[in-house]
């Protein structure tokens, strides 16, 4: 976990959250989610426009949707496709993890944290995670059981589950 973590009860992580701040919570830990930099704001925008516009309703894509992944455990991915959107309740978290997480790589991400995300998602019900990195202009894509597989700029990424239909060439994230 991050070094500035601070610890707290789920009441308490509601309410700060619900005054503004972003932060994850984890086990009685708050967790700062830092300020997104524009070159992270613009790959999750193309990333959500593109999913939705290719993907039939009922699918769903959204940005930094709330999830009680497991007990205890609230993240924010920074893009979750919902292949059945649940009912939203006001005031509630989505509970489980999205069929599909996709997480946008910042300077200020740590590995460690990441790998953490990776396997939590996994293991709560996520189909897949995406893994997309601005830097070495590459999405990794992660599924229990499956070696992870990468897709370059050069690539087209195409027929990944749980949207096999969904086509983007990666380069178009990286321009």
């Amino acid at each position: 976990m991050a070094s500035t973590a601070i610890l707290a009860s789920l009441d308490e992580y509601d309410v700060r959250t619900a005054a503004g701040e972003r932060l994850e919570f984890d086990r009685g830990v708050l967790i700062p989610m830092p300020d997104n930099d524009s070159l992270h704001e613009s790959v999750k925008a193309k990333v959500v426009g593109q999913l939705n516009r290719q993907l039939d309703d009922p699918i769903q894509a959204g940005n930094e949707l709330t999830f009680e992944v497991s007990p205890n455990q609230v993240r924010h991915p920074d893009v979750a496709v919902l292949l059945r959107p649940p009912a939203a309740i006001a005031g509630h978290r989505l509970q489980g993890a999205p069929e599909l997480a996709i997480e946008i790589v910042s300077p200020s991400d740590n590995a460690s944290d990441l790998d953490e995300k990776i396997n939590l998602y996994l293991a709560n019900g996520a189909r897949a995670v995406w893994v997309v990195w601005p830097g070495p202009q590459r999405i990794d894509i992660h599924q229990t059981g499956q070696p992870t597989r990468h897709y370059y700029a050069a690539d087209t990424l195409a027929g990944e589950e749980p949207v096999p239909q969904f086509r983007l060439p990666a380069s178009s994230l990286f321009v």
